[in-house]
C-alpha cells in the first residue's frame, strides 16, 4: 500500500539546461549559515568533484572512495559525524535507511539538493526461472503489500546479488516480475528539499511524487536568479531555435514506422536487420564526415548501450555518450551530434504508473530524455549546433517543442 505524506512540499527549480541551477545552488549553499548542513547528489562524479570546489568553506566531503560497501560505510559515518556531503545518485539510492541514520539526518537538520531527477523505481533484471525457483525453494515470500521477503536467513549461493538487493526492503513483487522502489524515508528525513531539474512534470520521479501525496513550489531562473513561478521558456526557446541546425535530408529513412529505433526494434533481428544496421552506421558516418566535416573531438552521437560496438560510426568511435546522460559539462565542446534513439517508456513502468493512478506518457518522457541529452554539447554554452535524428518521431517531438508558444 502507498503511503501518502500530504502535508509534505518540495522546492522544484525547473529551468532550462545552463540557465544556471547548479550556479545557483552553490551561491544558495556559500551564501546559509555555518550551522546549515546540506547533502546534495548528482549524476556524475565530475558534478560531486566541481561542488567540493566550489564551497570550500563549507568544507564538502565526497564519500565515493573505494568500492561498495565501503562507500555506502564513509557516507554513514559523514552522515553522523554532521559533514555537508557531495555524492552521486547512485549511492543515495543504495545506502540503507537504519533507524540510526534517520535520526541522525533529522537531528543535523540537513537540507537535501537533489541535481536532476532520480530513478524512483525500476525493473531488476531476473528470468522467470530464478524467479520460479526461488518461490519453490522457500527462499522469498511476498508479504501483504507485495513486498518481497526474504526467508533463507543462512543463505550462500548463486541468487546472491537478489538477495543483498531483497533485505533492502524495497523490492516488490508486480507482473510477474520484480520491481525496485525508491525508499520515501529517505526523503521524509530532511528539513528541505530541492530538485533541480528541467521538465519535470514529465518524469517519473513527479509522478511517484504525487503518488506519495508531495506538493511541488515552482521556480525557475531569469539572469541567474530564481523567480516564484513556471516559466514556459519562450525566450529560451527563441534563443536556442537559430542554433540548431536539425538535419532533413535523405539520411533519414524514409517510410519508417513509428517505432524506428526503439529499444525493442533494436531487439527485433526481423526488423533490424544486419543490412538496416550496416546502413545506420554509414548513414551516421556520411552525416558527420561529408555533411558535418566534423573532427571527432567535436563529436557526440548516442545510441542504446547494447548496440553501441555495432552502431559506431567509424572514426567517430569515442564520441559515443550514452543517452541517458545529464548534469555533466564534459562534452560541452561538442557541436555535432547524431542521435540514433527513439525513446519509449517500459511498457511495465507504464502499467505501475497507471495501477497507482498516474499517466506516465512516452512523448513527456522521450522529449525530456533527449533534450537532456542534447544540452550536453556546445548548445549549453550558446553555440550552434548540427543535429541528426534519423527517428521521424523523436525530430517532431523536437520540433513541436521549440514551435510551442505555450
Amino acid at each position: 500500500m502507498i503511503e501518502i505524506y500530504k502535508n509534505r512540499r518540495v522546492i522544484v527549480v525547473d529551468s532550462i539546461m545552463g540557465s544556471g541551477k547548479t550556479e545557483n545552488a552553490i551561491e544558495e549553499m556559500n551564501n546559509s549559515s555555518s550551522e546549515q548542513l546540506f547533502l546534495y547528489i548528482t549524476p556524475s562524479l565530475n558534478e560531486v568533484d566541481r561542488i567540493v570546489r566550489a564551497c570550500p568553506n563549507k568544507n564538502f566531503y565526497n564519500p565515493q572512495k573505494g568500492v561498495y560497501p565501503v562507500k555506502e560505510a564513509a557516507f554513514i559515518d559523514a552522515i553522523k559525524d554532521k559533514r555537508n556531503i557531495a555524492t552521486t545518485h547512485c549511492l543515495f539510492c543504495l545506502f540503507t535507511l537504519s533507524p540510526a541514520v534517520e535520526a541522525a539526518i533529522k537531528d543535523a537538520g540537513y537540507n537535501l539538493i537533489i541535481d536532476e531527477t532520480i530513478e524512483m523505481i525500476s525493473l531488476i533484471d531476473v528470468t522467470q526461472k530464478d524467479l520460479s525457483a526461488m518461490f519453490t525453494l522457500e527462499m522469498i515470500a511476498i508479504d501483504e503489500t507485495n513486498r518481497v521477503v526474504w526467508l533463507d536467513k543462512e543463505y550462500l549461493g548463486k541468487y546472491h546479488e537478489y538477495m543483498v538487493e531483497i533485505k533492502k526492503n524495497n523490492i516488490y513483487y508486480f507482473g510477474n516480475t520484480l520491481v525496485k522502489l525508491f525508499s520515501i524515508d529517505k526523503l521524509l528525513c530532511f528539513k528541505e528539499i530541492e530538485i533541480l531539474t528541467y521538465l519535470f512534470s514529465g518524469s517519473p520521479m513527479y509522478l511517484y511524487l504525487t503518488i506519495h501525496g508531495f506538493h511541488f513550489d515552482y521556480f525557475y531562473l531569469h539572469d541567474r536568479k530564481r523567480v516564484k513561478g513556471k516559466s514556459n521558456f519562450l525566450l529560451d526557446k527563441v534563443q536556442i531555435k537559430p542554433l540548431l541546425q536539425l538535419y532533413q535530408g535523405k539520411l533519414n529513412f524514409e517510410g519508417q514506422k513509428r517505432s524506428f529505433l526503439s529499444s525493442s526494434w533494436y531487439k527485433d533481428k526481423k526488423r533490424c536487420t544486419t543490412t538496416i544496421i550496416t546502413q545506420l552506421r554509414n548513414n551516421a558516418y556520411n552525416y558527420l564526415n561529408n555533411h558535418c566535416k566534423a573532427r571527432k573531438e567535436d563529436t557526440m552521437w548516442t545510441v542504446y548501450d547494447a548496440k553501441k560496438d555495432k552502431i559506431a560510426p567509424r572514426s567517430y568511435r569515442t564520441g559515443y555518450i550514452a543517452c541517458n546522460a545529464r548534469a555533466t559539462n564534459d562534452h560541452s565542446n561538442c557541436r555535432h551530434l547524431a542521435y540514433l534513439v527513439n525513446i519509449y517508456v517500459n511498457p511495465m513502468l507504464k502499467t505501475w504508473f497507471s495501477d497507482n493512478g498516474q499517466t506516465l506518457k512516452d512523448d513527456e518522457y522521450a522529449l525530456s530524455q533527449m533534450i537532456q541529452w542534447i544540452w550536453r554539447s556546445a548548445i549549453r554554452n550558446g553555440k550552434a549546433i548540427d543535429l541528426y535524428i534519423p527517428s521521424n518521431r523523436m525530430r517532431e517531438l523536437l520540433m513541436n517543442w521549440l514551435n510551442d508558444s505555450e
